[in-house]
């Protein structure tokens, strides 16, 4: 039959199909109508397998880069390690050699305070010897004793220079040392509350450390005279840390005298003429208000405010001796006219 085939099937699996001609012509021309299209081999890969393969890849990429950051910080905790044990040893073999060079400096010394004190002791035994000789007449004897001496005499000279070089080198290390390692000394508190005035204002605080306040150093009560001072020379007109400024302060503080008092000091030094004996009938009086005068005593009232201005004007004395004064510049301020203008 044309249809029929022959069929051989080799070893290798593969099946061979003997076909007639007719068809073989048939399936030429089915060949012919219906071309096969090619195949694009594409390997498929399945979305869940290669999530996990790129899941794997970023881990061992972390665990690689862990390792290596493990390995830096192992590598960088080594090397301190070695510095620190580096430096102790460093330093122990530092601490030896000073206390080695320590003990031998100490050694030398005790060697010349011996050889000081040796010589010292032989000269005064010389001494008795030579005075004895001299006394029992031994001639030779004397000029042993002598020589003696004056070997022991040079010894003392020689271990007392020794001392003195040694003291010297030991003053030069210590100098050295100081050099080489300067000590940065942090600003007092007083410091710091001037580094901000004004060069005059910081002069003239250093002089008189007491007017600061409590807290950096100086007295309550000196830094509110001060101040009261300050005030003071301001509502006078004064400029901040001109003379006058500075002498209405120095007077508040008590560091100098008012004008009226030193004037009144200076009337006092010159001789006063003798005081003529009272006459039965006095002159109209020119006392001050609240003032009484009996005989030749004279009393005056202050009032509390004068009290206190006696003892902002007189802060060194007391304060019966300041009211005293006070009352005395009052009296002589109102014989003059200059009461009812002048403020104390």
């Amino acid at each position: 039959m044309a249809d029929e085939a022959e069929v051989e099937v080799a070893d290798e699996g593969v099946v061979e199909v003997d076909l007639g001609a007719e068809a073989v012509a048939k399936k030429a021309t089915a060949a012919e109508e219906v071309k096969p299209q090619p195949r694009l081999h594409i390997k498929e890969i399945d979305g869940h397998v290669g999530q996990d393969d790129a899941t794997k890849v970023l881990q061992a990429a972390v665990d690689n880069e862990k390792k290596l950051r493990a390995a830096a910080e192992q590598t960088a905790t080594n090397a301190r390690q070695q510095a620190d044990q580096e430096r102790n040893a460093r330093l122990t073999r530092e601490q030896e050699l000073d206390r080695t060079r320590q003990a031998l400096e100490q050694r030398e010394l005790s060697v010349i305070e011996a050889g000081i004190e040796g010589a010292t002791r032989e000269i005064a035994a010389t001494q008795k010897e030579l005075a004895a000789a001299l006394a029992a007449g031994e001639f030779e004897k004397v000029a042993e004793v002598q020589t003696r001496m004056s070997k022991a005499t040079a010894a003392l000279d020689r271990f007392e220079g020794k001392k003195a070089d040694f003291e010297s080198s030991q003053q030069s290390k210590i100098e050295s040392s100081s050099e080489a390692a300067p000590v940065q000394s942090q600003p007092t508190p007083f410091e710091r509350y001037v580094a901000g005035m004004e060069p005059a204002a910081q002069t003239w605080l250093r002089a008189h450390p007491e007017c600061a306040p409590a807290a950096v150093g100086g007295k309550g009560d000196m830094n509110a005279k001060m101040m009261r001072g300050h005030y003071d020379a301001l509502s006078q007109g004064f400029s901040p840390n001109s003379e006058n400024y500075f002498r209405v302060i120095e007077e508040s503080t008590g560091f100098r005298k008012p004008e009226a008092v030193a004037e009144e000091e200076v009337a006092q030094e010159q001789p006063r003429p003798k005081q003529r004996q009272a006459q039965p009938s006095a002159p109209p009086s020119r006392d001050p208000p609240g003032s009484q005068q009996t005989g030749s005593t004279r009393t005056v009232r202050l009032s509390k405010d004068e009290q206190e201005a006696a003892r902002i004007s007189f802060p060194n004395l007391e304060p019966s001796k300041a009211f005293a004064e006070y009352a005395r510049n009052k009296v002589i301020l109102d014989s003059e006219g200059k009461l009812g203008r002048t403020s104390h």
